[in-house]
């Protein structure tokens, strides 16, 4: 078919907050806050299950987001999860411990060294 029949990705999800669905008062911000916290959450009960993180793929997540709750929101990823990749336009301010970070530009692909 060329592409995936089921999964996550397919479903349409509903968020309530006070019996009301977020879709209707929350900002674009926070819509995607809740869905990173839902992902977290995710996260927790898999590992909670099978005894290890998956591995999780991100791509372009703080486009909605302030700076200060983009920095937050990698940070508590990165701290409570396993093997993350993060795609991204902007460097965020993230805490550097155990973090390869690399960069694609005009093509090439490149480490970026961390001082």
């Amino acid at each position: 078919y060329g592409y995936s029949l089921a999964g996550p990705h397919i479903e349409d999800f509903i968020f309530l907050v006070n019996d009301q669905d977020i879709n209707k008062y929350s900002s674009e911000g926070q819509k995607r806050s809740l869905l990173l916290s839902y992902k977290q959450a995710q996260l927790l009960d898999y590992k909670d299950f099978c005894g290890y993180y998956p591995i999780l793929l991100l791509d372009d997540i703080g486009t909605e987001l302030d700076d200060t709750r983009r920095d937050k929101i990698y940070n508590k990823l990165l701290a409570d999860s396993g093997q993350v990749f993060i795609t991204t336009i902007n460097l965020p301010n993230i805490s550097f411990a155990n973090t390869k970070i690399y960069n694609v530009k005009n093509g090439i692909f490149s480490r970026y060294l961390i001082d």
